[in-house]
């Protein structure tokens, strides 16, 4: 299968290389100038993408603000995914939200919870996610995109999006949905995508490839458990500084971020959001004891991560806080 992701910051580059790395041929056009740097030597980039892209090629879209192209290329007969200018609408629109809730007799849930549409339904089970944007324990410290998160499978029909599968398909978007207490987004979550693709069992390019083109049975196959993930950051701006302390059999748990691999054979970091790294258990907290064994081994000394994830999504799980 072919694959090309289209992002603004290269936030979707690992599962670009997840992509390849399941024998798919891949390429990245990334927007943003700082950005194009990271995943060199990992993931082939393209400037014109129009030179990569073919009929059979599936465009994955991984931001907000992509829409009206995402439609241009549907309209031209390319599967796509995870990107329509209703997403972006309804993303950015709080008061149009509301009046999609309204018309469907939904609220919104107390709950984040996400799901993948496949352009005529969401696929089942539902996903549960928590997560945290501060960079230090007991939410101290700055905000980042996601500074750790959990995902496990809803064992429950979730509400409102199921009431609103109607209105999903009348607008023709494909891709996911999160939807809290704030409001939706429609696109990959940057808090959740790392969690849920470890929790994820199979081939991640046949789910996209099928979705994109509303071929699915409907099922998303997700392993039992919770799925952690743990972001570790160094001090800005953090470039330059040459990556160890990974072994192969790390790398179904790391989700990396401002990396390249350069012209000498070595991984070497290109900002200071370094990667998120997961792992799966019966708990919250079993989730997150192979990212922090991974954590202690990575050889920078400035590297920064959470230390209280998993006793803080304990008590969210349970409801007591």
């Amino acid at each position: 299968m072919k694959f090309l992701l289209i992002s603004n910051t290269g936030q979707g580059l690992g599962l670009a290389l997840k992509l390849k790395e399941e024998g798919n041929d891949v390429a990245a056009a990334i927007r943003d100038g700082k950005s194009r740097r990271n995943y060199s030597g990992l993931v082939r980039k393209v400037q014109r993408w129009d030179d990569f892209l073919d009929k059979d090629t599936v465009v994955v879209f991984d931001s907000y603000g992509a829409g009206r192209t995402a439609d241009r290329l549907r309209g031209k007969g390319n599967p796509v995914f995870g990107s329509s200018d209703f997403g972006d609408r309804l993303t950015g629109d709080k008061e149009l939200a509301r009046e999609f809730l309204k018309e469907a007799g939904a609220k919104l849930p107390a709950r984040p919870i996400e799901g993948w549409f496949d352009g005529k339904k969401f696929l089942r089970p539902f996903v549960h996610t928590l997560s945290r944007t501060h960079l230090m324990n007991d939410d101290l410290g700055p905000e980042v995109e996601s500074a750790g998160a959990l995902a496990w499978p809803a064992k429950e029909e979730e509400d409102v999006l199921s009431k609103m599968e109607p209105i999903f398909a009348h607008h023709g978007y494909i891709g996911p949905v999160t939807v809290d207490s704030k409001g939706f987004k429609a696109h990959l979550s940057y808090d959740s995508l790392p969690a849920l693709l470890r929790l994820h069992e199979g081939e991640v390019g046949s789910l996209i490839s099928n979705l994109a083109k509303s071929q699915t049975q409907g099922v998303l196959s997700l392993r039992d458990g919770f799925a952690g993930a743990l972001r570790v950051s160094l001090p800005p701006p953090g470039r330059g500084k040459k990556i160890k302390g990974f072994t192969g059999e790390d790398r179904p748990n790391v989700y990396f971020y401002d990396v390249e691999f350069n012209g000498e054979g070595e991984l070497r970091t290109t900002g200071d959001n370094l990667a998120a790294l997961t792992g799966l258990g019966e708990t919250p907290t079993t989730a997150f004891e192979k990212p922090y064994e991974i954590a202690k081994r990575i050889e920078l000394p400035e590297r920064m991560y959470r230390t209280d994830l998993g006793p803080i999504f304990t008590r969210e799980v349970k409801g007591e806080s």
